[in-house]
């Protein structure tokens, strides 16, 4: 298991679930575009998955976060 900050599990759910764009995450959460996807990329790696970032946030979505912020990453 690994931890996400509240900020990447944030980035999952909006993109992976409700398929929001990287800008438009960005303006959900108030933030510029450039931290979204630092954000992004640390998720990945902490994931280990190898895809498209999109898909991989849809991956990580669907397999689900638990309430402490762990991901499954089996």
């Amino acid at each position: 298991m690994t931890k996400l900050s509240p900020q990447e599990r944030e980035v999952v759910i909006l993109a992976g679930r409700d398929g929001l764009t990287w800008k438009t995450v960005a303006l959900t959460m108030g933030l510029h575009l450039s931290t979204v996807r630092v954000y992004v990329q640390r998720i990945i790696k902490k994931s280990g998955i190898n895809r498209e970032p999109r898909q991989a946030m849809v991956l990580l979505y669907l397999r689900g976060m638990d309430t402490d912020n762990t991901m499954d990453t089996k």
